[in-house]
């Protein structure tokens, strides 16, 4: 029970703890109830709101990328949907200019959405599957109430 946990962490070491925990717990669920060959991460908004850093990861062997950072086309895309608390789906990601995969990423099909708590961005949860179009609307809502549980446990830190 990690918001539990979170509520009763005496002080700031341990909650930092405890966070990490759960967002490693959180991309996993998200591979485990997404598609076969899926992968999650949580990237987490920068102190300076200027680039997203990748705290937790789980699915295929390939790591995801570490960061996003504000003047590229990706970069700034994924910055404003984390600031605006949207979500996103790219059904093809060769298809869209917003998507840049790393050399042999192994995805064709994406889903980010906003973590936040309240209003305030915390960062992006994300899943990718190896074949365009196996992501739906019910992978985006799963993501929407993971981060929506992330973000109520990362406010407590």
């Amino acid at each position: 029970n990690y918001l539990g946990e979170m509520a009763d962490a005496i002080d700031e070491s341990e909650r930092d703890h405890v966070a990490g925990q759960l967002s490693q717990a959180v991309v996993e669920a998200v591979v485990k109830l997404s598609p076969d060959g899926s992968r999650s991460a949580f990237y987490r908004l920068d102190d300076n709101w200027r680039g997203l850093t990748r705290e937790a990861w789980s699915g295929r062997p390939s790591q995801p990328r570490p960061y996003f950072t504000a003047g590229t086309p990706d970069g700034d895309a994924v910055l404003d949907l984390v600031r605006s608390g949207d979500f996103v789906i790219v059904d093809d990601v060769a298809a869209s200019p917003m998507v840049t995969p790393s050399p042999g990423a192994g995805y064709e099909t994406v889903a980010a959405v906003a973590v936040t708590a309240g209003s305030w961005p915390l960062g992006m949860l994300t899943v990718d599957a190896p074949h365009a179009g196996t992501l739906d609307q019910s992978d985006v809502e799963l993501l929407r109430v993971l981060a929506n549980l992330l973000g109520a446990g990362l406010a407590q830190v």
